[in-house]
C-alpha cells in the first residue's frame, strides 16, 4: 500500500514539475507587448451602479 502512494506522489510532483517547465518555455517566448496592446483594446469590463 505505502508503494501504491509513493508512487503516485512521485507521479503528482513530475507532473507538476512538467507543467511548470512547459510554463516556462510559453513566457519565454510570449510577446507581453501584444498582450498589453490587446488588453487596452479590449471595451471596459466595470459595471456603474448607481445608488438608490
Amino acid at each position: 500500500m505505502q508503494e501504491v502512494k509513493s508512487s503516485t506522489m512521485l507521479q503528482e510532483r513530475l507532473n507538476s514539475l512538467s507543467l511548470m517547465s512547459i510554463g516556462c518555455d510559453m513566457l519565454e517566448n510570449k510577446d507581453f507587448e501584444n498582450v498589453i496592446n490587446d488588453f487596452t483594446q479590449l471595451k471596459s469590463r466595470r459595471v456603474h451602479l448607481q445608488s438608490a
